[in-house]
């Protein structure tokens, strides 16, 4: 191996649409998700969120480390959410995670460093949420209004026992960014490498050109190109769109490699694994 760091990107399985077991797969290989035999001389695995409902996305997630020999880390997406309330589902996802011996790392607004081959490599983790300015700050109450209307995580999610609202996602998107800043500032300083994991989108060309006049889809991304442009980690991963996505901004190599739903979205038909390297770049004094 050379010094490149070998990232496996996966988001958006969506195991629960999964019904019925993969036939011929090897001894311990996960029987929902894609074929993950044909990976090869990673380091790790990253999550991107939309696994599956609750906490069963960190039950595949265990068997996939067991599997490749390799640590996962795992973000949770808005779908983990699902039947399930805010107030408490972070700590159950949490908990799931702290019962796989280290395998699986679970990050909400957290940081973990891991040693590789003399290089510190640095993984921040959040599910962002949004903050429905993507196509403007004058269309912000219009994309809430649309979004609520459209999307149905505002009827299966709850806050504190009640639906959760578009105020509250951009309240979480600012709770998350009021600790990334400092967070990501930090690690560009000390870290050989950074990686930042959020399940929404960081740019507006995240999503499908299909749905560029939808205010709706002000839900599925933030605009956060200014900020990644000046205080870029190596690498941005993202989910949430249904649309991959493998781009640079400034020294930041922005990917998203999402399944979407099986049986249903055209994408998810033949998915794979998408392994990005990185190599480490001069720390930022």
């Amino acid at each position: 191996m050379t010094d490149a760091i070998r990232v496996a990107v996966l988001s958006d399985l969506h195991n629960e649409f999964e019904r019925n077991p993969q036939p011929g797969r090897p001894a311990g290989h996960p029987a929902k998700g894609p074929d993950l035999a044909k990976l090869e001389d990673i380091d790790f695995l990253v999550l991107a969120g939309d696994i599956d409902v609750g906490t069963a996305g960190i039950g595949y997630a265990d068997q996939a480390a067991r599997f490749l020999g390799k640590p996962c880390f795992y973000i949770k997406g808005n779908h983990e959410n699902y039947h399930n309330d805010l107030v408490t589902i972070d700590d159950e996802i949490r908990a799931a995670a702290a019962k796989t011996d280290g395998r699986v790392t679970y990050l909400e607004n957290e940081k973990t460093s891991i040693e590789m081959r003399g290089q510190r490599i640095d993984v921040l983790g959040c599910c962002l949420w949004t903050d429905f300015k993507g196509s403007g700050r004058a269309f912000q109450v219009i994309a809430k209004y649309s979004a609520k209307a459209t999307f149905n995580c505002f009827n299966a999610i709850r806050l504190g026992g009640r639906a959760v609202m578009p105020d509250d996602m951009e309240n979480m998107f600012e709770s998350s960014m009021s600790w990334l800043r400092p967070a990501l500032e930090e690690s560009r300083k000390d870290a050989d490498v950074t990686i930042v994991v959020t399940h929404f989108a960081p740019l507006p060309a995240s999503s499908s050109p299909i749905y560029a006049s939808d205010l709706a889809s002000n839900y599925m991304f933030s605009d956060l190109s200014g900020f990644i442009g000046e205080r870029g980690p190596n690498l941005w991963i993202y989910g949430h769109t249904h649309f991959e996505n493998d781009r640079t901004i400034g020294e930041t190599r922005v990917v998203s490699n999402q399944r979407g739903y099986v049986g249903i979205e055209k994408s998810a038909f033949g998915y794979k694994p998408k392994i990005v390297e990185i190599t480490p770049k001069a720390r930022h004094g």
